[in-house]
């Protein structure tokens, strides 16, 4: 049976669901393609071009910025996708919105903090490198709320545009950073990471620009009474209060390898790993997101139809097909590295053999990650919690292992890798069970 085609298909139940799957990956798939393409040329040129210290400051910022950007709204847009009340869908808009400015706080005390005890190399982060943090902050908050609403309304022409707009300020940015190093590397090469920074922060507020739904905020900010508000909070409690550490401690775990990296070898070897890092996991997580946002558009219509059989069957052929695909991929990447292997510098068989030993980690995530939104869907954080001290756990092991045995830097990115995956294949057994639980629905 097809994947865009749920069981028991008739002309009634296409009239139920009318998205098709392949047309509505094809038309994100697109756009992603686009924007992968510039990221992956701008980011290997810049990682080539510029001063190590300065793009591994680069890197270090990204990974302290982007995991408050996944709960600063309390994880109430993730409610979104499944609610069914066009009000009460307003009054999470609020609420995840005005949450902002509350993690945004915490951040600032958490980049003080690991400042004072001089870890991760966050005294090398100046004043005006903290602020745009924040606001890059703010602005990815802003575009995660949009996608998500975009979702809830099945725009993925929204999705689609605010992605190309992405790729072009992405590809400007950081171009121009590119072109001027090229020219005259003294005039910016103790600044690169600043101006890496800023670029990152303008392409992230323009994508934001294109996607929240400014007027919607506008429309529902205090028009409803406090009743709805104290409704909707107790409905979705396990957002705020279950989702939001889950995501905290996701996010940490997901980043922790380069803030180790950066602990135990420092900037000029976060550079190296960061560069391996982005240019193997971006591009993963921009398919699986692709097909995340995809199907959740699909799951989200079985929720509110109750069509808990078309549901689990679609989580079965969607996560075959995604394991086939990247178990090819794994095999013709691992070639690819074998055969040009001999060919390349020193420094390129250092990098290539990093990348070969991220792909399975990263093959992993991926067929986790397509998949992963159904716990929020159906409301089963406590599963996910428990994948998320797992992992956590995982990477406290490994600085405690790190700190006792003194690895170099390619073993230790072996254990990473094989830590990585057995965390992932957990987490895929946990959503497993949830989508078994759908049964007692059935037969219910």
């Amino acid at each position: 049976m097809a994947i865009n085609q749920p069981p028991g298909s008739s002309p009634e139940h296409d009239r139920r669901y009318p998205m098709s799957f392949a047309r509505t990956f094809v038309r994100l798939g697109s756009a992603n393609v686009v924007m992968l393409a510039v990221h992956l040329v701008t980011i290997g040129l810049l990682g080539a071009i510029s001063p190590s210290q300065q793009f591994g400051l680069f890197l270090l910022a990204l990974s302290i910025s982007l995991p408050f950007s996944a709960f600063a709204g309390l994880r109430f847009e993730s409610a979104m996708p499944s609610v069914e009340s066009a009000r009460r869908l307003g009054v999470l808009l609020v609420l995840a919105t005005s949450s902002i400015a509350l993690v945004c706080l915490l951040q600032i005390a958490i980049i003080l903090a690991l400042s004072q005890l001089d870890l991760f190399e966050v005294r090398s982060l100046g004043p005006f490198e903290i602020a745009m943090l924040l606001g890059l902050t703010i602005a990815q908050t802003l575009v995660q709320i949009g996608r998500l609403w975009a979702i809830r309304q099945g725009n993925v022409a929204r999705i689609m545009r605010a992605t190309y707009v992405r790729a072009g300020a992405m590809s400007l940015a950081r171009g121009c950073v590119a072109a001027i190093l090229l020219l005259d590397r003294d005039m910016i090469a103790s600044e690169v990471g600043f101006w890496l920074i800023a670029g990152e922060l303008l392409v992230t507020i323009m994508m934001a620009g294109q996607l929240y739904p400014f007027a919607a905020l506008r429309l529902h900010w205090g028009k409803a009474g406090s009743v709805i508000y104290r409704r909707t909070m107790i409905k979705y409690w396990k957002f705020p209060i279950i989702e939001t550490p889950s995501t905290m401690l996701d996010h940490l775990a997901a980043n922790a390898p380069i803030l180790l990296v950066t602990q135990f070898y420092g900037l000029a070897s976060t550079a190296l790993f960061g560069l391996a890092y982005r240019g193997l996991a971006v591009p993963a997580a921009q398919l699986s997101k692709t097909l995340t946002e995809v199907m959740q558009t699909r799951y989200s219509v079985f929720q509110r139809a109750r069509d808990w059989a078309a549901l689990e069957g679609f989580f079965w052929r969607s996560t075959l097909l995604v394991t086939g695909a990247s178990l090819a991929g794994l095999l013709v990447f691992a070639a690819l590295i074998w055969a040009l292997y001999d060919h390349l510098p020193e420094s390129g068989k250092e990098f290539s053999l990093i990348v070969l030993l991220m792909s399975p980690w990263i093959a992993a995530s991926t067929i986790v990650n397509i998949n992963s939104r159904l716990l929020l869907m159906l409301q089963r954080q406590e599963l996910k919690l428990i994948y998320d001290f797992l992992a956590v756990f995982a990477m406290a092991a490994l600085w405690l292992s790190h700190s006792a045995f003194g690895w170099d830097l390619l073993t230790f990115v072996g254990w990473i890798a094989l830590v990585k995956v057995g965390v992932y294949a957990i987490y895929w057994m946990l959503i497993l069970i949830a989508v078994r639980s759908l049964r007692d629905r059935k037969a219910g």
